[in-house]
Parts: structure tokens; C-alpha cells; sequence
């Protein structure tokens, strides 16, 4: 069984065009799927890991992939990838890039200031992690919302959004807020379940993060960003 699964995501990662995988392993240690190796660039590290869990059955998955660059590539430089980072967030209306700072260390991008919504911390980080030249981002935007309010209303908005989404069974997830940050905890049927399930705490209205504790057949997930790239 843990042979079939170490191929199935194996052939997954092989078949997912924005990867690849041709230098990329796959261990597989208890409820732990591992990925190892070298990938072209950021966007390929991150499709691994989406692509991993679409096949993991409940398993954790561990990226610790690195970004190589192929010998050809002309890597730009930190302010050429700073000012590609700053131009692609003013695409967004609703994102006010003049209180984000950027700052880019060989490759590697620190994301400081302050958004008003969780979403658009992680939408800035995957508007950051499609420019080219980006090894690695550590996300240190603050989440202050514009509006103040109280945890009870936050709790009684996110049980509502899963309570619409048909892929959820709403009774069977438990919501907690604590100063703006969401916990959900409980049973998904699937892959697409539990997504669906990030998805409505981490748009709701004065959400500043969220943790979640979900069990998807049989199997414990983490929280992973890269949802919100799918």
C-alpha cells in the first residue's frame, strides 16, 4: 500500500506540467509524504505540494524542495525582482501595495506592513511568488481590519459560509475565534472539502489568520497557503 501511494504521487507530480519532476523524490515515512529534491522555480515547489495532497488520502505532506534555477537562466536582480513585485500588486484595486513593504535578499522576499483582510495577505503572497527570480517568501504582513469586529460575529459568519458550501457537512466542523484568529477543527470527506473548508474562514470579513485541525479521510491536515492558489 505505501509503495502505491509513494507511485501514485510520483506519477502525479511527473504528470503536472507546472513541475517538473524529473529531479523531484518522493519518501514516504507512517502518515508522512516527503518530497526531496530540485525544481525550476517557486510556482513549480508550490504546484508540488497542491498537486502531492490532491493524491495524499489524508497524509501530511513535507515540501522541502529547493528552487534551482537552470544554468541558462538570467537571474534578476533583488531590485529588478522588487519592482516586478510592487508593479504586479498594483494590478490589484484592492490591495493598497503602498503599505507593503518589499524587501528581496538574494531571491529570497520578506513581505512587512499591513493589509485589512487575510486575503489579501495571501493573495500578496501569491502574487509574489509568480514573479520570476523568487526562491523562497516569508509572509510577515499584519492583518488589521478596518472594522472592529467581535469574535462571536466572525464564529456565527464562518459557521454560516460553510453551512452554504454543498461540499462541507457543516455539523461536522467545529468554529473557534480568538482575537480575529479562526480554528476550525473537525471531519472533511475530501481533498476538495477540506479546501473549501480554508476557503470560508479565510475570506471572511476581520479574519486575521487561521488554523485548522481537519481530519480528511482518516488523515490529519495541516494548514498549507497554497490553497488559495488552486
Amino acid at each position: 500500500m505505501s509503495k502505491d501511494l509513494k507511485d501514485k504521487v510520483q506519477k502525479q507530480l511527473e504528470w503536472d506540467s507546472r513541475i517538473d519532476a524529473k529531479d523531484v523524490d518522493v519518501e514516504l515515512k507512517g502518515k508522512k509524504i516527503r518530497l526531496k529534491g530540485k525544481v525550476p522555480s517557486l510556482v513549480a515547489k508550490t504546484a508540488a505540494t497542491v498537486s502531492a495532497y490532491s493524491v495524499a488520502g489524508g497524509h501530511h505532506v513535507e515540501n522541502k524542495l529547493e528552487v534551482a534555477y537552470p544554468k541558462d537562466f538570467k537571474v534578476p536582480s533583488d531590485d529588478e525582482i522588487t519592482d516586478r513585485i510592487r508593479t504586479s500588486l498594483g494590478v490589484y484595486q484592492t490591495i493598497d501595495e503602498s503599505d507593503i513593504e518589499i524587501v528581496v535578499d538574494k531571491g529570497i522576499v520578506n513581505l512587512k506592513g499591513s493589509v485589512d483582510a487575510f486575503w489579501k495577505k495571501q493573495r500578496a503572497e501569491q502574487v509574489a511568488s509568480t514573479i520570476s527570480g523568487v526562491r523562497e517568501i516569508e509572509n510577515h504582513l499584519s492583518v488589521v481590519p478596518t472594522d472592529d469586529v467581535v469574535d462571536e460575529k466572525i464564529a456565527d459568519s464562518v459557521v454560516k459560509a460553510l453551512e452554504r458550501d454543498s461540499r462541507i457537512e457543516a455539523d461536522k466542523i467545529d468554529v473557534s475565534v480568538e482575537d480575529g484568529v479562526v480554528t476550525i477543527r473537525g471531519d472533511v470527506p475530501d481533498w476538495a472539502g477540506y479546501a473549501a473548508a480554508l476557503y470560508c474562514a479565510a475570506n471572511t470579513v476581520a479574519v486575521k489568520n487561521v488554523m485548522t485541525n481537519l481530519t480528511v479521510q482518516g488523515g490529519v491536515v495541516d494548514t498549507i497557503r497554497t490553497l488559495f492558489e488552486m
